[in-house]
């Protein structure tokens, strides 16, 4: 089992596993990752605005390819436009399950909802929409 908190998926294609790059592909992240080794932490992409991960779409397609491979945390990162459309273009069943996620801090779970609850997350979300 490894026991980090987190773990940043890659662009990177390794042809011997898939000919997709790890942090969309559903073979690294649910059968390798979390099966195999056992990963119980938080799954993140790399950031989805980086040129090789074109190869999945537009960057709606990115977060929902993403998402559907594994992944927890869709990190877009220079993204010039619309956030909260962006947001709100990911369907709802890939982000607003009711999934525990480990926090950073060790041993620490929550819900989704427990976390949109926080004030953090209301910040993150209100600075959102103030930047568009």
């Amino acid at each position: 089992s490894l026991s980090l908190p987190a773990i940043m998926m890659s662009h990177v294609i390794y042809p011997e596993v898939s000919q997709q790059p790890a942090g969309f592909c559903e073979r690294w992240i649910k059968q390798i990752l979390r099966e195999k080794i056992d990963f119980k932490g938080l799954v993140f992409t790399d950031d989805l605005t980086m040129k090789a991960a074109h190869c999945a779409g537009d960057m709606r397609q990115r977060i929902v390819a993403a998402f559907n491979a594994g992944c927890d945390v869709a990190l877009v990162c220079n993204y010039l436009g619309d956030k909260l459309d962006l947001l709100n273009s990911v369907p709802a069943d890939l982000y607003q399950q009711p999934k525990n996620f480990l926090s950073l801090r060790k041993d620490v779970r929550m819900t989704l909802p427990e976390l949109q609850k926080m004030k953090h997350y209301r910040a993150v979300r209100k600075s959102l929409v103030s930047y568009n």
